[in-house]
């Protein structure tokens, strides 16, 4: 999985190497592809920085910098603590798996109807249930 970087550009370019690739994201902007000791650098310390976009690997800024949370600024930060049905991560611990996706990647899964979005409802305690449906960017 490679890792981008948004970086300001004056005119929107196109080129590739070996050593780096970069492509045009829109208007004033372009992603730059980051080496291993960038990326390491960039994730020194447990958390230092947020962890980029799990989908298209961008680069996201942390809201509050210097601070040890993961909370990346335009995209969500998931958790999940593993599931019965996978057969990759279900560790039965205390361990957990954090990952990042941006906005724009979040919108394009919601209108392909990829995203669920719930709604707790307590109908009555300790009782609660969950209201479902796909998540609409647009609307919600």
């Amino acid at each position: 999985m490679s890792v981008y970087e948004r970086v300001p550009s004056e005119l929107p370019t196109s080129t590739t190497s070996t050593a780096t690739a970069n492509w045009d994201f829109g208007i004033g902007e372009r992603l730059v592809s980051l080496s291993k000791d960038e990326i390491v650098q960039r994730l020194q310390g447990w958390m230092a920085a947020s962890l980029p976009c799990v989908v298209c690997g961008l680069a996201l800024e942390d809201v509050f910098p210097g601070d040890s949370v993961n909370q990346p600024s335009r995209g969500l930060a998931f958790m999940s603590h593993g599931h019965y049905g996978s057969t990759v991560y279900d560790p039965m611990s205390d361990e957990f798996l954090e990952l990042n996706i941006c906005d724009e990647c979040l919108t394009k899964a919601s209108s392909a109807l990829r995203v669920l979005r719930h709604k707790r409802v307590a109908y009555s305690k300790p009782e609660t249930t969950h209201e479902s449906r796909f998540w609409d960017a647009a609307r919600d």
